[in-house]
């Protein structure tokens, strides 16, 4: 027996099935488009669903973003049909909507059917609540990871995935956390007294509530999670790519044109090449610690070749800038902070832009923050392979016919250099 309303109608047997579910009434006949984007520098992945509705039926159901939202993405097995073998499910929680209402005449209008459009952008609802909660506590002689953990088992139900490669170790003295969001909180002790020896992704949490922080820097240095390549067309070499990998979940493949950013030379003239910190410990007046922008990039940045070119340097003067910082009772001569704060920044000044040819495998791309490999079989784009790491994915799906969705993705892969 359904636990809808109404029955579903034309359900697909192959390929993609989406179903979504609003007050206990199947909406999924109506439904166009499902977009989800997940990204390093959002906490939590937000999805975009459009329908093409019946005005009254948004009246009728009352359709205003309060009542719960389920929905159900299920890859279908093509060779077992209608059997799934990855099923995908959220409840969502509306943050924001559009829709507009037909002009009708009020004759027979309870009669009448017509259709426009509605969208409306969700959020998990597990993952509001989580990086949403809200804390504020004295943590006495724990390290950064201990006080999140602390954070995340008093005030979440969500399970903590926190990366131990290259953690900031120290002790803290006393840490104060003002009033704020557990997302907020994050930043803040990441700000004042650093996560890792690296850039950190300052959580994120999926859709099942588990909640990562990652060590971006170290991900990409210990080895490689996705493989994209990028093909040339009507090329044997490319068809042999195909045929080998076409089967593995963790390779993808691209025969469109890649898009690029560079902002290094913006930052530099932002930052200063030569930066000296003046810290405050307990113990002592002052305490100055030099720093050189280049090689703070090598080190803690995500680079494809160490020593590759990064700035216009002649277009620069080699200042030295001057900055102070009192996190109030840290109490060491750490310079944690500083690497951290500096690795979020330079870990993305290169982005380039790829879109993913259909691949049965799309949505384990959900899972952002993790080492990519891009292998170019084109000249024009050999420069740019390399070591990456994923900043965002842009999963969308739409309807083909009644039973049938396509789904296509665009990735953002972000490093430290831009040419290799």
């Amino acid at each position: 027996m359904s636990d809808t309303e109404n029955e579903r109608q034309s359900i697909p047997t192959s390929g993609w099935d989406l179903q979504v579910i609003i007050n206990k009434f199947d909406y999924s006949v109506y439904l166009n488009y499902v977009r989800i984007d997940s990204s390093i520098i959002a906490p939590y992945p937000i999805i975009e669903l459009s329908f093409s509705l019946d005005p009254n039926i948004i009246i009728a159901k009352k359709i205003y973003g309060k009542d719960p939202i389920s929905l159900t993405i299920r890859n279908l097995n093509s060779e077992s049909t209608g059997v799934p073998y990855d099923i995908i499910n959220m409840e969502l929680v509306q943050i924001d909507d559009n829709s507009a209402a037909l002009v009708r005449s009020m004759i027979n209008l309870e009669n009448s059917t017509a259709s426009s459009g509605m969208s409306f952008l969700a959020i998990p609802k597990v993952c509001l609540q989580t990086i949403s909660a809200f804390v504020n506590d004295v943590y006495i002689g724990k390290t950064p990871k201990e006080i999140i953990e602390l954070m995340v088992r008093n005030h979440t139900g969500a399970k903590l995935d926190y990366d131990t490669s290259g953690e900031n170790t120290e002790i803290i003295p006393q840490a104060v956390v003002p009033p704020m969001t557990l997302y907020n909180a994050i930043r803040y002790i990441d700000n004042n007294f650093g996560l890792f020896e690296g850039a950190s992704n300052l959580g994120y949490c999926d859709h099942n509530n588990v909640l990562h922080i990652d060590n971006l820097t170290k991900r990409v240095r210990e080895g490689t999670k996705y493989n994209i390549y990028h093909l040339a067309a009507n090329s044997d070499a490319s068809q042999d790519v195909l045929n080998r990998y076409r089967n593995d979940p963790n390779v993808f493949f691209s025969m469109s044109g890649i898009s690029c950013k560079y902002s290094g030379n913006a930052m530099l003239a932002n930052i200063s090449n030569i930066m000296t910190y003046n810290l405050k410990p307990m113990d002592s007046l002052f305490f100055n610690k030099e720093l050189n922008f280049k090689e703070v990039c090598n080190e803690y940045g995500i680079m494809s070749r160490i020593g590759a070119d990064l700035f216009n340097t002649s277009a620069f003067d080699d200042l030295t800038v001057y900055r102070a910082h009192d996190v109030g009772g840290y109490g060491t001569e750490s310079d944690t902070y500083i690497k951290a704060k500096l690795a979020r920044a330079l870990v993305t000044m290169s982005n380039i832009s790829v879109q993913i040819t259909p691949n049965p495998n799309i949505t384990s791309l959900l899972k952002v923050g993790v080492s990519t490999k891009l292998t170019a079989h084109t000249l024009d784009t050999e420069e740019l392979a390399g070591q990456y790491i994923l900043k965002a994915s842009d999963i969308r799906f739409s309807r083909v016919s009644s039973i049938q969705w396509n789904a296509n993705s665009v990735v953002i892969l972000s490093r430290t250099n831009k040419l290799n």
